[in-house]
């Protein structure tokens, strides 16, 4: 079971790392927590509009650690992107079979059920 207690209910902030969170600083956390690690960012600066330079920069950068898994394979601990106004720029990480935990921009760490975000699905990646 992947503990997630000590997230929810954590408050947004871009670029947060280590409380308060952004969605990919909390992946990479809840990641770690579970003995997995992967590095903070690409390498380049991440600025607020970092979707509008590269929209495909998310799922690009987790192309150097994670294979890409179809839905219907999903296991907990593998990282859910989902389409957000046309860009993939969103991720969470699946819990269980059912639910994920993210954080949504100004919003807190909180747990959804996948099926309702399933029509935003881009891609799902597990770490190697």
């Amino acid at each position: 079971m992947i503990a997630t207690e000590k997230y929810l209910g954590e408050k947004y902030e871009f670029n947060g790392r280590g409380g308060p969170y952004d969605c990919l600083g909390l992946v990479l956390d809840v990641l770690a927590d579970n003995g997995i690690y992967l590095p903070d960012d690409d390498g380049m600066k991440i600025m607020p509009d970092w979707m509008q330079d590269n929209p495909e920069r998310l799922p690009e950068g987790l192309t150097e650690y994670c294979d890409e898994v179809s839905i219907e394979d999903r296991e907990p601990l593998d990282i859910a992107v989902f389409v957000v106004l046309g860009i993939p720029r969103h991720a969470g990480v699946i819990i269980d079979n059912y639910r994920f935990i993210h954080i949504f921009n100004n919003s807190i760490v909180s747990i959804s059920k996948f099926s309702r975000w399933k029509k935003k699905i881009h891609s799902l990646w597990r770490v190697r």
